[in-house]
């Protein structure tokens, strides 16, 4: 770590004895410039044009920001040649255009004084000849995206133009071996293993000004570590293990120009996998391994057209097809004792292949007072599949004393049909409109429309108002509100279909007898279980809103803060429409601990578990966050402080109740941490050392104390003890530390932006301090676990390589 600190230390002075180290962003530049022209003219800007470019300034110098970011991020060394001159032509793009925007913004005395100063030769050529079109998105609430964007999460997107610039290539070679790692801390072994890697991406101007082509591939063959830390009967079993995988790919992505103003973009992939040793780690012992394979390949056209200066329009249309296969090593039946250990069969044998189709629309017309957007997107995706998940049963043990006494609290089998073929159509439609109302307010008003097949729901129109406003010179406030609708995803569907009593259904004994569960003097229960869908099941709809204030101070230190609230109603659960209730209370209610058979019943007594997907949920969170950045010297520096306080009864992937008749009962914190903060520092030093350094941390996730019984009788062991709610607990605090390190051999004469073609030979440190960062405590109070962490993630890994860049 002290080479490191030294080298930090050094290089900012002798940065400041080599400018050509660092691009800087024009845009600055370019308005200092502007406003001493205009001065010394004497016509200098008003105060009210001031901040009326500001809004538009701020836009433009964020966005190049943000290609700015790429161009130095050196976590794989120096930046590519072809990202390089990517990026470049892009900034380059955004300057132009706002030289092409300035007359908008100036009287015709100053437009007279700025067109004689670049004339007579202050204002150098433009070199953005790669880049046809940049957009840029700095509205969260833009009609055009389907979820909500934070500020920190803006998009810049750039269409390149075909046959331009030069050849390029990028070939690595990744080793990593078990002898420069670290033992996992609840290993009592450390496994040995090895990865290699070897990646190739060329690509260049096939046919000048017409054709750009990149062919890509990798082949990577890695044994992935983990950890199993089980507790049996006998004591602890604690074993490093490896997941041997390979996976391969090969592709190409290219640009046609069909004329200056039109061009057309493909992408073509095909891979394929291969994984071991899969379900196993954690509580889970060897036998419970699993094999799985597949292979994939997709397809991506875009279509640009610039119909004048005024005038763009885009499609797109993509297709993408996954086949994956999993065997389990055994089909024996499953054993899982909570938070101790899980052994037997995996019981995981699947087939599936998926096809998915894409495509979409949009038109942009940019007027000087009103932008205006219109278009629509869809996805048609189908999944054919085969599943005998759990086909071979389930025991579940509250305790490793009652595993060794034979008292299960559960016995689960699936039966029925493995086949399930389905598929579903999403569409939307949406507009945007920017009007600038004065030069320093910019209002934005849009609107979408979703809808979706396998739901009853088609009233989903998603209002959206958002605005700029410029403060002063180089402050401003954001601010707005809208609604978003998230799709429901086929596969939660698929999940309720596949278990709905006609094709499969689930058997569940209560207190069943082990190892046969059909023999049980103690059996109350053994009725099929289902799932069905709620007839008024709906999209997820969010309703936010946020505020945010930007500043930039001298130099590229950007600033920004920015809070938002927002309010999920229609989140996805489950429930259970035939849970058992106390039939001796004066309301419908959930059985209580130690309650007689004869008292706790479900309501209908025929059927077992009836588990509707619902769209009940709700979720409030306030959030706040801090951003900085900055760009100086050789540095490159960004920071993040995130408050996040959602507050929610259900999760993300529907889950059960711990009361299907109260399911507000399970309204608490999220598991999420509530404080996080993250950093990133890449510095291009002196003697070709290019380093990144990534720091996060976060106070810990909350998790729930459980009793480990099905204390009120209804097949699901999530109950809580009396007075304890969900997420009552704090697991341990995260702090972490990489680095990337790379030594670059150059090759051929200094070229700006990291160009040059070049050898860099690389370290990659995860978890350089070799931190232990401690999983969440067992919340199980019959586990022997109860309270302790089992489990830590990686400790420090090591990896090497090398590059060669042209």
């Amino acid at each position: 770590m002290k080479p490191i600190v030294i080298m930090l230390l050094v290089a900012a002075p002798l940065a400041a004895q080599d400018r050509s180290l660092t691009s800087q962003n024009p845009l600055p530049a370019l308005m200092a410039e502007l406003r001493t022209v205009l001065a010394g003219e004497r016509v200098p800007f008003t105060a009210e044009q001031e901040r009326g470019i500001v809004l538009m300034m701020e836009d433009r110098r964020q966005a190049s920001e943000d290609l700015f970011r790429d161009l130095m991020d050196f976590s794989a060394g120096p930046t590519s040649g072809q990202a390089a001159e990517r990026l470049q032509s892009a900034i380059a793009w955004i300057r132009e255009d706002f030289i092409n925007r300035l007359p908008d913004n100036l009287t015709a005395e100053q437009l007279a004084v700025w067109n004689r100063h670049r004339s007579a030769g202050g204002e150098p050529a433009a070199a953005a000849t790669r880049t046809q079109y940049v957009r840029i998105n700095s509205n969260p609430f833009a009609a055009e995206t389907v979820t909500y964007r934070p500020r920190a999460q803006r998009a810049t997107d750039v269409i390149q133009r075909g046959g331009t610039g030069g050849w390029h290539g990028n070939t690595e070679v990744l080793l990593k071996d078990d002898a420069l790692d670290a033992k996992n801390a609840f290993a009592a072994n450390k496994p040995l293993y090895q990865q290699r890697r070897l990646s190739i991406d060329v690509g260049g101007p096939v046919i000048p000004r017409r054709l750009t082509a990149n062919l890509f591939a990798t082949h990577t063959e890695s044994e992935n570590v983990d950890t199993i830390h089980a507790t049996l009967p006998d004591g602890v079993f604690a074993l490093g293990i490896t997941r041997p995988a390979v996976t391969r790919s090969i592709g190409t992505r290219s640009t046609y120009q069909i004329s200056d103003a039109h061009s057309l973009g493909f992408d073509l992939g095909y891979g394929t996998t291969s994984q071991k040793n899969q379900e196993i780690g954690g509580f889970n012992l060897p036998e419970r391994a699993s094999d799985s394979s597949g292979h994939n390949w997709n397809f991506e056209m875009r279509q640009f057209s610039a119909l004048s200066p005024a005038s763009v329009y885009e499609t797109r249309f993509s297709v993408s097809s996954t086949n994956e296969a999993t065997r389990p090593l055994t089909d024996d039946v499953r054993v899982d004792v909570l938070d101790a250990f899980g052994s037997g069969g995996a019981q995981n044998t699947s087939e599936s292949s998926n096809r998915t189709y894409g495509f979409g629309n949009l038109y942009t017309r940019l007027g000087e007072k009103l932008t205006t957007k219109v278009g629509m997107d869809g996805t048609y995706a189908r999944n054919r599949s085969l599943s005998l998940e759990n086909f071979g049963g389930t025991f579940t043990f509250s305790s490793p004393e009652a595993f060794r006494a034979g008292r299960a609290l559960t016995y689960r089998v699936s039966q029925g049909e493995p086949f399930l073929d389905m598929a579903q159509w999403e569409l939307a439609a949406f507009t945007q409109h920017d009007l600038v109302l004065t030069p320093r307010l910019t209002l934005m008003v849009g609107a979408r429309y979703e809808v979706q097949t396998n739901l009853s729901d088609h009233n989903n129109i998603a209002p959206r108002l958002g605005f700029a406003y410029a403060v002063g010179r180089a402050t401003v406030i954001r601010g707005g509100a809208g609604m978003f609708y998230s799709r429901v995803a086929l596969r939660h569907l698929a999940t309720q279909r596949r278990l709905d009593g006609t094709r499969q259904l689930e058997i569940i004994i209560d207190g069943p007898s082990y190892p046969d569960p059909f023999q049980s003097g103690r059996l109350r229960e053994q009725r099929p279980s289902v799932r069905v869908i709620d007839p008024n099941l709906r999209n997820q709809h969010l309703r936010t809103a946020m505020i945010s204030v930007e500043r930039t101070f001298s130099g590229n230190l950007w600033v920004a803060a920015m809070y938002d609230y927002g309010r999920e109603t229609g989140r996805m659960r489950l429930r259970d429409l035939n849970a058992p209730f106390d039939t001796a209370a004066p309301v419908q209610r959930a059985c209580r601990p130690g309650q007689s058979a004869e008292t706790c019943v479900r309501p209908d007594p025929s059927r077992g578990q009836i588990l509707s997907l619902e769209s009940t949920g709700l979720l409030k969170a306030h959030t706040l966050r801090l951003n900085i950045r900055q760009r100086f010297s050789i540095f490159n520096v960004s920071a993040e402080y995130l408050l996040d306080q959602p507050r929610q009864d259900g999760s993300p992937v529907p889950q059960l109740p711990s009361d299907s008749h109260n399911p507000h009962a399970d309204w608490s914190i999220s598991r999420s941490p509530v404080h996080i903060i993250s950093s990133t520092v890449n510095a291009r030093l002196p003697f070709g050392i290019f380093l990144t350094k990534r720091l996060s941390a976060h106070t810990g996730e909350h998790y729930s104390i459980t009793t480990g019984r099905d204390d009120n009788r209804d097949g699901s062991i999530n109950d809580r003890p009396p007075g304890v709610g969900r997420n009552s607990e704090n697991g341990p605090k995260y702090l972490n530390v990489d680095f990337n390190v790379s030594k670059a051999f150059f090759l051929v004469g200094a070229r700006d932006g990291g160009t040059r073609a070049n050898v860099n030979l690389f370290v990659n440190m995860v978890n350089a301090f070799n931190s232990v960062h401690f999983g969440r405590p067992s919340g199980v109070l019959t586990s022997p676990n109860f309270g302790r962490s089992t489990s830590a993630t990686q400790p420090r890994e090591i990896e090497i390589g090398l590059r060669f860049q042209f």
